[in-house]
This record gives structure tokens, sequence and C-alpha cells, in this order.
């Protein structure tokens, strides 16, 4: 399963706290993509984050928990959470 998380900056400082983000994906996954990019919300940019996870262990719950961690560490309201079934092949 691949899960995408799309995550804005922090709601009181407007700031895109990368070195948070990462830390909180690193203590639930060994390997994850981060990309950074521009969003907007209720009318305003902002910058955001996408992390995208492969799962091939049945451990999707973890996912879950992370976004619980990552809403507390950012002070964010909602994170944007999208999972698409997927093959996964290393070649």
């Amino acid at each position: 399963m691949l899960h995408m998380l799309y995550i804005g900056s922090n709601n009181e400082s407007n700031y895109l706290e990368s070195t948070k983000i990462m830390r909180a994906c690193d203590q639930f996954f060994p390997g994850y993509t981060y990309q950074e990019g521009a969003g907007r919300w209720n009318g305003k940019s902002e910058g955001c984050a996408i992390v995208s996870i492969v799962i091939t262990d049945g451990s999707d719950g973890l996912v879950n928990d992370l976004i619980f961690v990552l809403k507390g560490v950012l002070k964010q309201d909602s994170i944007l959470h999208v999972s698409i079934p997927c093959k996964v092949e290393f070649a």
C-alpha cells in the first residue's frame, strides 16, 4: 500500500517544520520519501511537505500513529492521508 501524507505549515508559526516532520517519520518507518512543495489552504499559500510511505508488511496502522504524532508536534488540525493499493517490486 502506498500512503501519501500532505502536511501544511505549522498553524501557529506558518513555517514548514521539515526537521520535525522527518524526525517523527524516522520513529515509525526506516524508509520513506520526503518532498517539499507549495499548497493553498483557505485562500492562502503555504509551504507543504509530501511524505510517501510504501508498506508491504501489513503495518499500515502505523501511518495513523504517525499522523497523530505529527498533528501534535506541528499544531495541525488535520493532515491529508491518501492510501493507494499498489504492486511493489524491488528490481
